[in-house]
């Protein structure tokens, strides 16, 4: 029987039996997908890359680092909008005093 074959049988079963092939093949490729891709991390770090990354820096240091240069970076920009709308408050506030 050719997978031609299958495929015809198939469509000759009820929907709900379809559709639990359809979830059953789905899940099992996935499952292949995912086993590969985990699979590709061990080969794509050396021994000595792996005890690099363990020994030099600690992970709450890291973030440490990552946050302080997001609020470094993001801080000039919400500086600037927030004096746009403060701009925007002066301005409607003296109208509606005039």
């Amino acid at each position: 029987m050719s997978l031609i074959d299958k495929i015809e049988n198939l469509q000759k079963k009820p929907e709900a039996y379809r559709k639990k092939v359809l979830f059953a093949s789905l899940t099992v490729i996935m499952i292949l997908i995912i086993a590969i891709w985990i699979s590709t991390f061990n080969l794509s770090f050396s021994k000595k890359q792996k005890e690099e990354m363990t020994s030099s820096v600690a992970p709450l240091e890291v973030l440490k680092g990552d946050w302080d240069d997001l609020k470094e970076t993001a801080g000039s920009p919400i500086k600037d909008i927030k004096n746009i709308f403060n701009s925007i408050k002066d301005n409607y506030e003296k109208r509606g005093s005039e």
